[in-house]
């Protein structure tokens, strides 16, 4: 059994991917191979196993704020006005408090997954280190460990891989020299992330 296998099967998880899976079997099979790319990237950067886990966790999870959005919106084949945009900026946030008996970390790593771009969302900047997305007690302040905006990052990488490298109602799938051009311009974290995930989904 893989590490993805047995967070799916995890008690607390499964509900939310079984549901997700229900609603919107695309953002469902995206979150999987999000997963599976995140742990990738965890073991070629010789992460801890706990640190693996955070990021199948967050993998899986990171779009379960995208039930609460109309699937008009998720499916909608051309671009979307301000407010369907609006709709689905909200997802992080929404996946934020969806998950609000999930560790504190995998929360945080989720809420920043869009953070690292050039165009982010929902905290902007300075803003992710200066100001809390929501008001948290003092106890959940010092869960959040040093290491969440590294895991946020390949979080990042890995979901604008996929998002890139397969067909979406809006676009159709990349090729890898397109990719890797748009994620090196538009990817805002450390780029040996992108040259990582570039390799590793080639494998």
């Amino acid at each position: 059994m893989t590490l993805i296998d047995e967070i799916i099967n995890d008690s607390k998880v499964m509900p939310y991917v079984s549901s997700l899976q229900s609603y919107h079997p695309e953002t469902y099979y995206h979150c999987l191979r999000v997963a599976e790319l995140a742990v990738k990237l965890g073991v070629e950067n010789e992460y801890a196993e706990k640190d693996q886990r955070l990021l199948g966790y967050s993998g899986l999870l990171h779009d379960i704020g995208k039930k609460c959005i109309d699937k008009t919106v998720l499916d909608k084949p051309s671009a979307l006005n301000p407010e369907e945009r609006h709709l689905i900026t909200a997802h992080t946030r929404l996946g934020y408090l969806l998950l609000s008996t999930f560790d504190s970390s995998v929360r945080h790593i989720i809420v920043a997954h869009h953070e690292f771009k050039k165009n982010p969302y929902p905290r902007k900047g300075k803003d992710r280190r200066t100001r809390e997305l929501l008001p948290r007690t003092s106890t959940e302040r010092r869960a959040v460990k040093p290491q969440i905006s590294t895991l946020a990052q390949i979080l990042a990488a890995a979901d604008v891989y996929d998002a890139l490298a397969n067909a979406r109602a809006y676009k159709p799938a990349l090729e890898k020299e397109k990719i890797e051009k748009i994620m090196k311009q538009q990817y805002a974290g450390n780029q040996k992330y992108v040259e990582q995930v570039l390799a590793i989904a080639v494998r």
